[in-house]
């Protein structure tokens, strides 16, 4: 019989509950065999086609939870890896980072303001905010805001954008940043914030979430993200 798969209201899904089938699966990712992995058959939409990211398979945190995740954003590459055979290169620093229920999470600043993010790796964004931690922030002060559009699970959601002068991840520095803003929901845990891997762009980053821990390449300049062009 069909399971209700619950989906935690998160921006990348939408919030949306979906009625889907369960089923086992065995894997071979780079070379890391996974097997007995129980997976949730749900509709994709733009995510699986050539509309969107073209990617049918998705791997969530009972995967990520007991791996090392690697990316190499500038050659598009991943590894994933036990956490006792991970060795972060020389040039890679430590980010310090904690749990966030089954995810990862970092302290950030917006504009100098302290904010909890939880690193997802399905988001492209370099930050996004629920509109209390945007507020909070001092972000929501009358200044220009746009519309942009995200694929998310089974379809696409508007959320609104602004610009932040300054983002801090980490050592790194951002000025001038498209910063998303979306709404909460009344559940215990929601993330009030979430890094996306545009701020690993040109740089490697290593997610181990059991650990909990991050590294990042080091970066010794300034990124700057362009505004986008409104109307």
């Amino acid at each position: 019989q069909p399971a209700r798969i619950g989906q935690r209201p998160q921006p990348q899904d939408g919030g949306n509950a979906q009625v889907g089938r369960g089923t086992t699966l065995s894997l071979d990712v780079g070379g890391v065999a996974i097997t007995g992995l129980r997976a949730a058959i749900l509709g994709l939409g733009p995510l699986a086609d050539a509309r969107g990211l073209g990617a049918p398979l998705i791997l969530g945190q009972d995967v990520l939870g007991r791996l090392v995740l690697e990316v190499d954003a500038e050659k598009r590459r991943v590894r994933l890896l036990r956490p006792d055979a991970f060795v972060p290169d020389p040039d890679m620093r430590e980010t310090p980072a904690k749990k966030a229920g089954r995810a990862l999470a970092v302290m950030v600043t917006a504009e100098g303001a302290e904010v909890e993010a939880v690193v997802d790796t399905g988001a492209t964004a370099i930050l996004a905010l629920t509109r209390a931690a945007a507020e909070t922030a001092g972000l929501l002060d009358g200044r220009a805001t746009d519309t942009g559009t995200s694929i998310v699970l089974g379809g696409a959601v508007e959320a609104q954008t602004l610009t932040a002068r300054t983002v801090t991840i980490g050592d790194a520095l951002y000025r001038e940043v498209t910063v998303a803003i979306y709404g909460s929901a009344p559940i215990p845990g929601f993330p009030q914030a979430l890094v996306g891997m545009e701020a690993f762009a040109g740089r490697r980053v290593a997610l181990d979430l059991a650990g909990p821990k991050l590294w990042t390449s080091r970066t010794m300049e300034v990124r700057v993200e362009r505004p986008r062009r409104r109307g």
